[in-house]
């Protein structure tokens, strides 16, 4: 087969002509398989798309929030100030037990080589023999991490420093925040939001996994005017004994040990936390049952997302998410009903970048091509064409290429 007729072949599945390589706000795309009832404009898709963003923020952080102020605004768990009181009392009892494990560290994982060797002398004349003991010099502070005061302070220290981080991070929330309710600008939510993203994907990527049930009760906060729930209590906690075992390690002489030990020890307290913090069973089952009131269609996208959260997967809604138009316009019936009163890192009105959470990107199938859409800036690019075969439906072609052989009637019944 010559490259000439395949070049003649394929140019019968060319770009549409009204595929554009980059949209505006006023443009509209249509659905696929019914161009003419399903559209959108690029204001209202990327409008759509940030609600859809923060949606699954909400999901996978507070689906108190989700629940009360999108899907039922009567919502209401009984006892709730009762199980608030206790669970700050296990999260206070859970930082302090953390200053124990640096001491636990020292005395289990860590290296130590400045232990007694044991040695037999002999005397100048041959015939006296003498038992001796000596140690290594230079382990004065292999021995101050390994004794209970030196233990004890290490421990103290983290827990303090742990404790000052996040009371900062909780009072800079609250100060972007306030600077956006004077001036307007978004991009002081845009500072807000980047702060917080790298918690957000250790969350998302890792700590959630551990305790699937810790969000269910996440509208708690430690300190009840500063925004320290229990995922960024765990989060804190984590990155914090990682670091310090590390740190250990450095002065020890031992990273690449102390790297396998702070993996392991991370991976315990994470275990530990997730005993400690488990929401209650009629909490989580009640909170399931609410948010799949919603569902209504088979293809219903909330249900989507919250299956693929139940199952530990983490690739469909990552940062960047494949959507249709007909998944965005359910979003509609998901805009925010009543405010909150909760101490989050989030405003409640919608409608900013402030909305924008795990999902940053979005990849648009419309009729004639994929648009990539980026959430935080509102631009809108072409990423992929999609053929005329494909305009109006997405099934795939009833002819199948067998053989090179039989490509030529293959590309001809596709034309």
């Amino acid at each position: 087969m010559s490259k000439t007729y395949l070049r003649n072949a394929f140019s019968r599945l060319e770009a549409p002509d009204d595929a554009v390589l980059e949209l505006g706000p006023t443009d509209v795309v249509k659905c696929c398989w019914n161009p003419e009832r399903d559209s959108l404009s690029i204001a209202e898709a990327v409008a759509l798309g940030r609600r859809m963003s923060k949606v699954h923020f909400e999901m996978i952080l507070v689906p108190e929030v989700l629940i009360t102020t999108r899907i039922d605004e009567e919502f209401h768990i009984k006892n709730k100030r009762d199980f608030g009181k206790r669970m700050r009392r296990i999260m206070f009892f859970a930082v302090c037990g953390q200053a124990v494990l640096p001491w636990v560290y020292a005395n289990t994982l860590m290296p130590y080589p400045c232990k007694f060797e044991q040695f037999l002398e002999q005397g100048g004349n041959g015939t006296v023999v003498r038992e001796r003991s000596l140690a290594p010099e230079g382990c004065a502070l292999q021995d101050y991490i390994r004794s209970v005061y030196g233990g004890g302070v290490i421990g103290a220290s983290l827990v303090l420093l742990t404790m000052l981080v996040m009371c900062m991070v909780a009072q800079m929330t609250v100060f972007f925040t306030n600077r956006y309710m004077k001036s307007g600008d978004e991009k002081w939510l845009n500072y807000k939001r980047l702060m917080w993203r790298p918690l957000l994907m250790l969350w998302y990527f890792k700590i959630s996994l551990y305790m699937p049930t810790l969000k269910y009760v996440n509208t708690i906060n430690m300190v009840p005017c500063l925004y320290i729930p229990p995922s960024v209590l765990a989060c804190f906690t984590y990155i914090a004994l990682m670091l310090e075992i590390l740190v250990l390690g450095v002065f020890n002489h031992a990273l690449a040990i102390t790297g396998v030990a702070a993996y392991a020890m991370g991976e315990l307290w994470l275990h530990v936390l997730a005993f400690l913090l488990a929401a209650p069973k009629t909490h989580w089952n009640v909170m399931k049952l609410a948010m799949e009131t919603f569902d209504e269609k088979s293809d219903d996208i909330l249900q989507n997302m919250l299956h693929e959260d139940h199952r530990g997967d983490r690739k469909t809604f990552s940062e960047m998410a494949s959507v249709t138009i007909h998944d965005l316009i359910q979003f509609r019936n998901l805009k925010v009903k009543s405010k909150f009163d909760l101490v989050t890192d989030r405003v409640s009105t919608e409608g900013t970048v402030d909305d924008v959470g795990v999902i940053t990107h979005l990849l648009l199938e419309v009729f004639g091509g994929i648009y990539k859409i980026d959430l935080v800036t509102g631009h809108v690019k072409l990423a992929a064409v999609l053929g005329r075969k494909n305009r109006n439906s997405f099934q795939p072609p009833e002819t199948v290429v067998a053989s090179s052989q039989d490509a030529p009637n293959a590309i001809e019944a596709a034309a």
